[in-house]
């Protein structure tokens, strides 16, 4: 498998979406754009922007349970 065309065009995608995810704090409208790009069917595109903000959640809960800043 070499590089090509479309390896270039999901690498940009992938970067643009990090620093938007980065600089703004959403993850889940910055990666609509990444996995519009990955050639998903609208089907499979929308499970997967489902799981993103359920797993950030869970992910920040996680966080702030290990630095100790929110206790259940």
């Amino acid at each position: 498998m070499g590089f090509n065309d479309y390896t270039l065009i999901v690498g940009v995608a992938f970067l643009v979406a990090g620093f938007l995810a980065g600089a703004t704090g959403v993850s889940s409208v910055p990666s609509a754009p990444y996995m519009n790009s990955l050639g998903m069917s609208k089907d499979e595109l929308l499970q997967a922007l489902g799981l993103v903000p359920t797993m950030a959640g869970v992910l920040v809960l996680g966080g702030y349970m290990i630095a100790r800043v929110l206790w259940l």
